[in-house]
C-alpha cells in the first residue's frame, strides 16, 4: 500500500514550494501514483511571518522541505524552530507547539495529540490557566505599548491527531472544539485572524485498494464523544502556552525583534525577587536592633542567622545603632505587605511599587 501521506506546515509564500518538496516525496516512494493510481494532493498549511521573516524573499527550498520530511521523528523541537521560526503569538515570540491526553474509554486507552504553527493574538488577551497574565504583562512595557497593541492579524494551524476509532463527521466535530482551546488561552479570533484545524485518526486503516468485501470500520459512540473533546481542548490550549515557552527572542528581518515569554515573567518576578532580599535584611536589622536594645552581642545575631564568619553581624550592628526600632519595626511590616500585595494583585505594577517603597525607606529619619 502507499506510504503514509505527510502532512507539512511552513511560512507564507512558500507552501507551493513545499507541496513540490511533498509530491516528489510521495512519488518517490510510490511507483503505481499517476500511473496505476491517482495523483498526490499535497497538505501544506502556511502562516504570514512578515513581520520578523523576509518572505518575498522565498528563502524555503524544496532541499529544506525534503531535509523537514527526512528528519521527522517522536520528539522534536518547539518555539521558534523550523515554520515557526518567524511566528508572533500574542504579541511574543511564537512558533510551533505541542502537546498530549490520554482518555479511558470502553476498558482501552486512547491518545489524543495537537501540533500547532502559531501566529496570532495579542498580548492583552493572553491567559494562562485563567490567570489574565497578558494583561499584567502589558501593563509593564509602557514604553512599547503601541508595538504590544498591534492588532489581531495573524492565523493559527492546528493538527489534532488519535489513535481513537471516530468517523469523519466525528473528526469534524472534534476540530471545531479546537477553537475552545484557542479561546482559553485569551483569544478573541480578530477580524485578521484565521484558525484552521485539521483533525484525523490512525484507526481504521482504509486500504488503498478494494479488498473486494466490505470495509468494516469502529466508531466512539456520539454520548461518549465529550471525553474526547476535553482532550482535544486541553491539547490545543497546552499547545499554545508551549509554543510560547519554549520560543526564544528573536531578531528578524528589517531589524523587527520578538520578545519571549519567559523574558517578560522574569522582568515581573525581578521585582518580588527582589523585595525578598530587602525584606530578609530589614528583618536582620531589626533583630540587631533589639539585641542592641537588650544588650546581646554580635554572637548571640551570628547564632540566630546561622551567619559563617562575625563579620556581617557586626556590620548589621554597626547599621542598626543609627535607625530606630520602631522605624525597622514599620519598615518589616510593610515589606510583608507589599510582598504580599505583589503576589496577589493582578494588575500591580509591582516595578514601580518597589520604587516607590525603596524611596519611601530613605526619606525615612
Amino acid at each position: 500500500s502507499p506510504a503514509p501521506r505527510p502532512v507539512m506546515v511552513c511560512t507564507g509564500c512558500a507552501s507551493s514550494t513545499a507541496a513540490t518538496a511533498l509530491a516528489k516525496y510521495m512519488l518517490e516512494r510510490n511507483e503505481d501514483i499517476g500511473r496505476d493510481t491517482g495523483t498526490v494532493n499535497p497538505m501544506v498549511f502556511e502562516c504570514n511571518d512578515g513581520h520578523l521573516n523576509d518572505i518575498r524573499g522565498l528563502h524555503v527550498t524544496e532541499q529544506n522541505a525534503l531535509d523537514a520530511l527526512a528528519n521527522a521523528a517522536d520528539d522534536f523541537e518547539e518555539g521558534a524552530v523550523g515554520a515557526g521560526s518567524g511566528m508572533s503569538c500574542y504579541s511574543l515570540k511564537g512558533g510551533i507547539g505541542s502537546a498530549s491526553r490520554v482518555f479511558e474509554l470502553y476498558g482501552n486507552k486512547y491518545t489524543v495529540g495537537a501540533l500547532l504553527l502559531t501566529n496570532f493574538g495579542t498580548l492583552r488577551d493572553l491567559t494562562i490557566g485563567g490567570e489574565r497574565v497578558g494583561e499584567r504583562l502589558y501593563q509593564k512595557k509602557e514604553a512599547e505599548k503601541a508595538a504590544a497593541e498591534q492588532q489581531d492579524k495573524g492565523s493559527v494551524i492546528i493538527i489534532i491527531a488519535t489513535n481513537a476509532p471516530v468517523s469523519a463527521r466525528q473528526l469534524q466535530r472534534v476540530a471545531r472544539r479546537a477553537q475552545s482551546g484557542i479561546a482559553r488561552t485569551g483569544s478573541i479570533s480578530g477580524n485578521g485572524s484565521g484558525e484552521i484545524a485539521l483533525a484525523f485518526t490512525t484507526a481504521n486503516r482504509i486500504p488503498h485498494y478494494s479488498p473486494k468485501k466490505p470495509i468494516a470500520a469502529d466508531v466512539l459512540f456520539e454520548d461518549d464523544m465529550d471525553l474526547m473533546f476535553r482532550a482535544a481542548i486541553e491539547c490545543v490550549e497546552e499547545s499554545v502556552i508551549s509554543s510560547l515557552t519554549h520560543a526564544e527572542h528573536t531578531k528578524g528581518f528589517r531589524g523587527h525583534e520578538k520578545e519571549c515569554l519567559a523574558e517578560l515573567l522574569r522582568m515581573q518576578e525581578e521585582p518580588i525577587r527582589i523585595l525578598a532580599a530587602l525584606g530578609k535584611t530589614l528583618r536582620q536589622l531589626y533583630t540587631a536592633r533589639l539585641a542592641i536594645d537588650g544588650g546581646k552581642d554580635v554572637l548571640w545575631l551570628k547564632d540566630l542567622w546561622r551567619m559563617k564568619s562575625d563579620y556581617p553581624a557586626k556590620k548589621l550592628m554597626q547599621s542598626a545603632r543609627g535607625v530606630r526600632r520602631s522605624w525597622c519595626r514599620e519598615a518589616v511590616t510593610r515589606c510583608q505587605t507589599l510582598d504580599h500585595r505583589m503576589k496577589s494583585e493582578r494588575n500591580m505594577d509591582n516595578e514601580g511599587e518597589l520604587k516607590l517603597f525603596l524611596m519611601e525607606l530613605a526619606g525615612v529619619k
